[in-house]
């Protein structure tokens, strides 16, 4: 278990503060394993807020507050590192989720936080704060409750296999001894085998044998897990700082301690040192092998590059063994071994008290004959109307209106025998005072003021900006697990941005003789107007064309209108209302006009 506990720059420090600590704490999280429990906690002096658009992996919708600029640093680390903010999972009330009181008791924020990493999220049972703790502070004490839940150690049946120290043959020493020794192993086996007749399977147990003690006498087994990008030169430096720490340890005097901690300052500065210079050319040696797959055109190794980079580890394939624990290599032999075990798996002896259950009849009236023509033609009916989500979105103008569709849709649904789930079904008011509920079989549906409908986002204030900030926040993820791949100055900025090769919208306009979608909107809405204009002044459609209302606008700014779309229009044409009922009269000119006035 790993516990880091920090305290971070408040939202009103410079920004080159604020990214000093999140880089000194990011290298801080990259020393440990990713396997490892590893909770970060402290004063973040971060709001990350109850919208968690874009980090739904790393946080829940139980925050307090809005989220400020500490908040999305905060939390844009947490996504990198898979980090899951304990205090947005867990409902509670919000002196519950108070970590902070201003002095004069008006402003309460949630900047402490607790977080764990994902792979141990279900150890957290709770996260609130202790308000009855007297601790001296203007901060609550903020306390997680866990209970870790252990794998079962295997000690019987399972041999420990040892790893050697490959690492070693990036060492040009190691490498010609261990191709030395290898190769008088392996002339003892050929002589072998041409001694007598072998098969396959002793073939590979003398090869084994002849690999495996080559590695032994020269490599030796690794007694720690190494990055694979450390090289042998770190490796020693470091078992030379584990010695100046030995020797602070054993030092009897001041004189020789002070001495002993000198020398283990200057060896520790030089493993950083060595660390950092080892990590940075493994980046960049891999950078230099995607650069040069992207040129050769070599899309599946520059993915696997990008993916290493990135962090996204994939289980390695095991080969199938057989009940003797022999691998497998026949594919039919292979097939065969995972029927046998699934057999074993899934023919389990019946129970000694079987339930009682009816058997089901086995003469149904199934007509198994070729299919009709209706029967063809009702099926791809059927398969044209697949191309639907399985949500609706009923949308009405009252409440009733709203409550008489839901009953249809409902009893619609019954009488195929489907039943709409209560709890998912949702309730969005925009612009209305009425707060009336509605129900599906007498149980109110739960208002909300977003919901999710073809992974757009729609809000009560009905526009794009929550749909906007949920995609951002989804790049945003996607783009920090690539960082080290931007950061490379070993990729080509080409390599970096390039997309598969598209065909823009201007030459497909071109190529089909077709217009953009907004110049054919704008030209059927001037054929309405033309078409408008040519009735009679007293008819209803021309005087709302015209009617300005008089009345108080709303505060804020003016949304976009079909009136303002016309007047910017009538400004490039240079006309006015009056002109425009002349020339309406004209079909002929009104055409030539509306296809020339942009």
């Amino acid at each position: 278990m790993n516990i880091i506990q920090c305290y971070a720059p408040t939202n009103d420090y410079n920004e080159d503060a604020k990214d000093q600590f999140y880089n000194r704490l990011q290298s801080i999280i990259e020393k440990y394993p990713t396997k490892d429990l590893t909770i970060l906690m402290g004063d973040f002096n971060a709001k990350v807020g109850t919208d968690n658009t874009g980090y739904e992996d790393i946080m829940g919708r139980h925050g307090l507050g809005e989220r400020n600029e500490n908040g999305e640093r905060f939390a844009n680390l947490c996504a990198f590192n898979k980090l899951v903010i304990g205090g947005t999972i867990f409902p509670h009330k919000c002196i519950h989720k108070t970590t902070w009181t201003s002095p004069d008791h008006t402003t309460q924020n949630q900047i402490d936080h607790i977080c764990i990493n994902k792979t141990f999220r279900r150890t957290i049972e709770d996260v609130r704060t202790k308000r009855g703790a007297d601790i001296a502070s203007d901060h609550h004490l903020l306390v997680a409750k866990m209970k870790l839940k252990l794998k079962k150690h295997w000690t019987m049946g399972r041999t420990i296999s040892q790893k050697f120290n490959t690492v070693f043959l990036q060492d040009t020493n190691k490498l010609n001894k261990f191709k030395i020794v290898l190769s008088n192993e392996f002339q003892a086996f050929h002589d072998l085998l041409n001694g007598e007749g072998t098969t396959m399977e002793s073939n590979w147990k003398e090869i084994k044998e002849a690999i495996t003690s080559t590695c032994h006498e020269v490599l030796g087994h690794k007694k720690h897990h190494h990055k694979e990008w450390i090289t042998v030169d770190t490796l020693d430096k470091i078992q030379e700082r584990r010695n100046k720490k030995a020797a602070i340890n054993t030092s009897r005097t001041r004189a020789e301690k002070a001495k002993a901690q000198a020398e283990y300052t200057v060896v520790n500065k030089q493993v950083k040192k060595s660390i950092r210079t080892d990590k940075r050319k493994y980046v960049e040696d891999l950078a230099t092998t995607a650069e040069k797959a992207a040129s050769e055109g070599n899309m599946r190794q520059l993915y696997d590059i990008t993916k290493k980079l990135s962090a996204n580890r994939r289980k390695p394939e095991r080969p199938v063994k057989s009940k003797e624990g022999e691998v497998i290599i026949n594919i039919e032999e292979q097939q065969y071994r995972w029927v046998e075990h699934f057999k074993e798996l899934l023919n389990r002896p019946a129970p000694l008290n079987p339930p009682n259950i009816e058997a089901a009849p086995t003469n149904l009236p199934i007509n198994v004959g070729p299919p009709t023509i209706e029967e063809i033609s009702m099926a791809i009916r059927q398969i044209k109307n697949l191309d639907f989500e399985d949500d609706l979105a009923l949308l009405s103008q009252t409440q009733q209106q709203m409550q008489e569709k839901t009953n249809s849709v409902a009893a619609a649904s019954a009488a195929v025998g489907l039943n709409i789930h209560k709890g998912k079904s949702k309730v969005l008011r925009y612009n209305t005072a009425c707060t009336d509920p509605i129900t599906i079989d007498g149980e109110d549906l739960e208002d909300v003021k977003t919901f999710t409908y073809l992974d757009s986002i729609i809000d009560e204030q009905g526009g794009s900006d929550a749909d906007v900030k949920a995609r951002i926040g989804k790049t945003r993820a996607a783009y920090l697990q690539l960082r080290n791949i931007w950061n490379s100055k070993q990729l080509s900025t080409n390599t970096k941005i390039r997309w598969p090769d598209t065909i823009s919208n201007n030459v497909l306009w071109e190529r089909t003789n077709q217009i953009p979608a907004e110049e054919e909107v704008r030209k059927k809405r001037w054929k309405w107007i033309g078409h408008t204009l040519r009735k009679a002044p007293n008819c209803v459609t021309r005087q709302a064309l015209t009617w300005n209302p008089q009345s108080q606008r709303k505060r804020g700014r003016p949304k976009n209108t079909l009136r303002r779309e016309m007047e910017i229009d009538m400004k490039k044409m240079n006309k006015n209302w009056m002109e425009l009922e002349k020339e309406a009269q004209d079909r002929v000119g009104w055409r030539m006009l509306v296809g020339v006035g942009k």
